[in-house]
């Protein structure tokens, strides 16, 4: 007997599993909907509500007796495990001839490139320094994204629009 299994599959039903855990079935429902929304109209300023709400709906004690908040790599962790259960294409730490883009996301004819910070830096700065956009051609999106710990929820939503090259 051969055992087929469709890693996407796995992949998408663990990432699913993990956010159920996090966040309400009917905030799921909501979050679903405005996901969709963004992706059928490739209108970036509809991803910041969508991430700021998906942040909002995390309970609190998931943040007690730890500092995970600190952690950059958190926030990335918690945006890829979202957008993969919903079957979105998105690629993490995305590389380049020039380093990482922090998460990569493909929406129809669109790419958008995700850089997430914890602290005052620029990420937008940083995505247009290192040029993370040259591999990709077409219509693109560069966001910055600061966090603010306290809170644990965005501070900072910044967008530039490139056209076709």
């Amino acid at each position: 007997m051969s055992l087929c299994v469709n890693i996407e599959e796995v992949q998408i039903s663990f990432n699913d599993s993990i956010l159920q855990s996090m966040i309400s079935v009917s905030e799921k429902e909501l979050l679903h909907d405005e996901l969709l929304d963004f992706i059928e109209t490739g209108d970036v300023a509809k991803l910041e509500p969508v991430i700021r709400h998906l942040f909002a709906s995390i309970a609190y004690n998931n943040y007690t007796n730890n500092q995970i908040e600190r952690y950059e790599g958190f926030y990335p962790s918690v945006l890829f495990a979202f957008f993969v259960g919903f079957g979105v294409d998105i690629i993490a730490e995305d590389v380049s001839n020039r380093g990482r883009i922090d998460l990569t996301l493909k929406a129809g004819r669109q790419t958008f490139l995700l850089e997430l910070k914890v602290t005052d830096r620029e990420p937008l700065a940083q995505i247009k320094s290192m040029k993370y956009y040259e591999k990709y051609s077409g219509e693109r999106s560069l966001i910055g994204i600061v966090f603010d710990t306290k809170a644990r929820n965005i501070s900072r939503f910044e967008v530039e629009r490139l056209s076709h090259d």
